[in-house]
């Protein structure tokens, strides 16, 4: 049975320069207020991992990951190696249509204390 990729999501805090996007060319990148999202299609947990090390390793805090459903057929790669797929550019998450708009409740991160 042939293995099928799974598309993440990581959110880290901050938005992403053009030298940090660089570093994530395998990556769809969004960037929104304070936070950078990638999207990824992965074959198996241990690249999940290997992409969770190279954003910490760069000093960025992750605060939500997450599995979604796989991207339509053509944002898809015929070539997939270990990292991940390239997909498209970066979109900035206050240039999209408000339907397209992440929702508050898409990040998650630490509770809010006094609440």
């Amino acid at each position: 049975m042939p293995v099928q990729s799974q598309t993440y999501e990581i959110i880290f805090t901050g938005e992403a320069g053009t030298t940090l996007r660089a570093e994530f060319d395998d990556c769809a990148i969004t960037l929104g207020p304070g936070t950078t999202t990638l999207r990824a299609q992965l074959w198996d947990q241990a690249a999940l991992f290997e992409l969770v090390q190279r954003i910490t390793g760069l000093g960025l805090e992750v605060v939500h990951l997450h599995l979604v459903a796989p991207l339509p057929q053509p944002w898809r790669s015929p070539a997939h190696h270990g990292r991940g797929t390239r997909l498209p550019p970066v979109v900035r998450s206050d240039r999209l249509p408000p339907s397209l708009h992440p929702s508050e409740g898409d990040v998650s991160s630490a509770p809010e204390e006094g609440g």
